[in-house]
């Protein structure tokens, strides 16, 4: 993950007509955001995992589902073949 770098914030915000000081205070309460939201960002590689994980969630429920149809259908065949 990138570092938020204070001292290039600064010196940008210098150079678009800030003073020093108002530079300075900016960059801090900007790397403040970024460190306080950093926890709850996810990574490309969060987003990776996750998919993984609901792909073979919905494999298993496919399996599922289809046991279960095959089941059922079996149950209304065997209870066809019952009726006189």
């Amino acid at each position: 993950m990138a570092i938020f770098d204070t001292l290039t914030a600064a010196t940008a915000l210098e150079t678009a007509g800030f003073t020093p000081k108002q530079a300075k205070a900016a960059a801090a309460q900007l790397h403040a955001a970024a460190e306080a939201g950093r926890g709850e960002l996810a990574t490309k590689t969060d987003l990776d995992i996750t998919k993984a994980d609901l792909r073979a969630e919905i494999a298993s429920v496919k399996v599922w589902t289809m046991s279960w149809t095959a089941v059922i259908g079996g149950l209304i065949v065997a209870a066809i073949k019952l009726i006189p």
